[in-house]
């Protein structure tokens, strides 16, 4: 037996057959071979006979075609590329992601993820142009200049987006809204609001803890619930935040920027004795990290990350779709760009726990 024919039998049976392979199986030139495998028509004719042995030596070879390197050479991509920052830990965004790659696996594209550091240019870059692309949690202007200049479609979830994008994100205000109402449906009248973040984020981060104070004091004032002194929006320790809201203000309820400022609440002094004694509400505005303790779990607004990743996929591909109609239909381009919106606004569902319940009546 040949060494040529031993390679051979030994790269059949660990797959990853080359077209060369089976083009000399098949007794062919390669690029009969490629066009065969590529479902070529016009301008080429092969046997029957001789596609018949080719399609033989693929399933002898279990040859799998590489869909990056179609890609390129069909100058058609089908790549979507997923970036997503390093930090991101979030559980509602690991289930959008989720989401998104089942709905994308039922099309023709394929992802590709990279992780970047969104202060570091250099690792923005793919090794091919993709169609689209997904960001996560991402509003750093820097990086969106570079998808911008690359003007390739592309969906946030959780970020800011400019032209060329689209913002996936949660509804800050009708969860606020959510859940004041059930606050106030509860007999809760006295309902602050606590922040352990002394900037609170910008004022123009739709996530921020600015956004969510502004959205309650809206609505408290709406539900017609009592006045909250002004400086407990300002008072940041767990511990002087309890003394002041609920001991001297007499709080039932408290609503919290996060899971993480609720969790702060929770582990200072005697709190989960006082919550298990209905001595006041707690309730959390994201749902991104388990309670530690074990008991009382935490009531919460939480985002159905799944949707979100399929809704992002389902903008994404559309998107596509009209990028690629505006390549060859310039003259649709201004009608295409201005029937597409750049904002999709989610809300979640509020989280009934055991941190939640009707208002008792306080001596």
């Amino acid at each position: 037996m040949s060494e040529t024919t031993k390679n051979t039998r030994k790269s059949a049976s660990r797959g990853g057959g080359t077209l060369k392979q089976i083009a000399e199986r098949a007794g062919c030139s390669v690029p009969t071979v490629s066009r065969v495998l590529n479902g070529y028509k016009t301008g080429f004719s092969v046997k029957p006979e001789v596609a018949a042995r080719i399609h033989a030596a693929v399933k002898e070879f279990h040859y799998a075609p590489n869909p990056l390197l179609r890609s390129i050479r069909a100058k058609n991509s089908k790549v979507i590329a997923i970036f997503d920052p390093v930090s991101n830990t979030f559980g509602s965004l690991r289930d959008a992601k989720s989401g998104f790659l089942e709905e994308i696996a039922a099309t023709d594209f394929f992802d590709v993820t990279k992780y970047v550091s969104l202060y570091h240019a250099e690792s923005y870059r793919l090794p091919l142009p993709p169609a689209g692309a997904l960001l996560f949690d991402i509003s750093e202007p820097t990086f969106l200049n570079f998808m911008e200049e690359s003007r390739i479609p592309y969906v946030v979830i959780n970020g800011i987006s400019r032209e060329h994008g689209c913002s996936i994100l949660f509804d800050e205000a009708e969860n606020v809204r959510c859940v004041i109402s059930e606050l106030h449906r509860l007999g809760h009248r006295r309902i602050v609001f606590f922040s352990n973040y002394p900037d609170r984020g910008g004022a123009t981060m739709h996530y921020s803890g600015r956004v969510r104070m502004e959205s309650f004091r809206r609505e408290t004032l709406l539900q017609d619930c009592d006045e909250i002194p002004g400086d407990l929006f300002e008072t940041g320790d767990a511990a002087a935040f309890l003394a002041r809201a609920v001991d001297a203000f007499g709080a039932t309820a408290v609503v919290c920027n996060d899971h993480a400022c609720a969790m702060n609440l929770v582990l200072t002094g005697n709190t989960l004795e006082r919550i298990r004694k209905h001595e006041f509400c707690l309730v959390s505005l994201s749902d991104d990290f388990p309670l530690e303790r074990g008991d009382t779990p935490i009531a919460a607004v939480a985002a159905d990350g799944i949707s979100v990743g399929r809704t992002a996929a389902r903008v994404l591909l559309e998107r596509i779709e009209a990028n690629e109609k505006k390549i060859h239909e310039e003259n649709m381009e201004n009608k295409e760009q201005s029937t597409r919106p750049n904002r999709l606004l989610l809300p979640g569902k509020l989280l009934v726990r055991g941190t939640l319940f009707p208002n008792s009546s306080r001596k």
